[in-house]
């Protein structure tokens, strides 16, 4: 018999509604998505997922459990620990059908910091015990699980992917042009500030990179202060637009203050690109291999411009090793791997 399966994502991201149509279109079971109505991609993710999405308001709880269950599910997987509207439900469909089986789906990095102390007491005394299983994207959010005392039999890998129909090398990394791509929001964690100046700062060396801005969000910002005929800006971008931009150019920069596991990173490096990066970003561990990335320790306008003037250095011959060090690494998070990984977790799960 088929296995009915739930994931409940608060305010689910353009790149995991793909990641879960793969999941729909590729695995054996019944599988259903369950967000807010308040996400802004409402539009997107309904055509993606179609009949499989379900949305609802996160403040009525009896309308979400009667949904649930009417739909009979075997597991119920949720994204996050920090959400109090998803562990509440959580704690109600135990309660009401103790023989289903929860898995948490989370991306936290361990930071070592006073919050993350306080977040191990709650994690483990109010929350652990609602869950049965946890998937994590890689090596630094198990190493958080680990802190939080969670039996690492109990803990997968693999929650991130990338299309491999859309990411992949389709032209040469020696062969492109010297520009560099920031894709992300445009808010104070992702450092955009710092990136413009430190672009503008570095510019003033060199007359012939471009920096292109892929994001979703420039309302309520004066780009104005920033123009310059060397800094592209490109809102809204498709998967494949994405791709193509990533193949034009040799660089990646993504120079955030906090970011867990960024998957315009692993997308940079599915396309091939010399990727610059901060310290603080948690899939470093996972990501970075030999030269192909660069990694920023001190976040200043002078750090980063030396970081941009460094890649211009490499020769043929560098790139080309970078080029095949992605290639390795990437293969390891395509969509058919995140399809092995779910089926193992449900493997388990039996």
């Amino acid at each position: 018999m088929n296995k009915n399966i739930i994931f409940y994502w608060n305010d689910i991201p353009l790149y995991a509604a793909y990641q879960l149509k793969y999941l729909i279109d590729n695995s054996q079971y019944n599988l259903f998505v369950i967000t807010n109505k308040k996400n802004f991609q409402y539009t997107f993710i309904k055509k993606i997922l179609r009949n499989n999405i379900f949305f609802f308001n996160e403040n009525n709880n009896t309308y979400l459990t009667d949904l649930i269950l009417k739909k009979n599910p075997d597991y119920i997987f949720s994204s996050g620990w920090a959400y109090k509207n998803i562990n509440n439900f959580i704690k109600i469909i135990k309660k009401v059908k103790p023989d289903i089986k929860t898995i948490m789906m989370m991306d936290n990095s361990k930071k070592n910091n006073f919050r993350q102390l306080i977040g191990k007491f709650i994690f483990i005394f109010f929350i652990k015990k609602y869950y049965d299983y946890f998937w994590v994207p890689g090596s630094s959010s198990l190493n958080l699980l680990n802190y939080f005392n969670v039996d690492k039999k109990k803990i997968f890998t693999g929650l991130y992917s990338f299309s491999k129909k859309i990411f992949y090398v389709s032209k040469k990394l020696e062969n492109r042009d010297p520009d560099f791509v920031f894709i992300g929001q445009l808010i104070d964690r992702k450092n955009f500030l710092l990136l413009l100046k430190s672009f503008l700062f570095f510019k003033k060396k060199n007359t012939t990179s471009k920096l292109i801005i892929i994001s979703n969000n420039f309302n309520n910002i004066n780009l104005n202060i920033y123009k310059n005929k060397d800094v592209i800006f490109k809102l809204n971008q498709t998967p494949q637009q994405t791709a193509k931009i990533l193949n034009s150019c040799r660089y990646f920069i993504l120079p955030s203050k906090d970011d867990h596991w960024p998957l315009a990173y692993l997308e940079s490096v599915a396309c091939g690109c010399l990727s610059i990066v901060s310290k603080h970003i948690g899939s470093i561990s996972d990501l970075k291999k030999g030269n192909n990335s660069v990694v920023i320790s001190d976040l200043s306008k002078i750090s980063i411009s030396k970081a941009f003037s460094s890649v211009l250095m490499y020769d043929s011959k560098k790139l080309r090793k970078i080029e095949c060090q992605n290639n390795i690494i990437a293969k390891k998070y395509s969509n058919d791997n995140f399809l092995i990984n779910f089926n193992k977790i449900i493997y388990n799960l039996k």
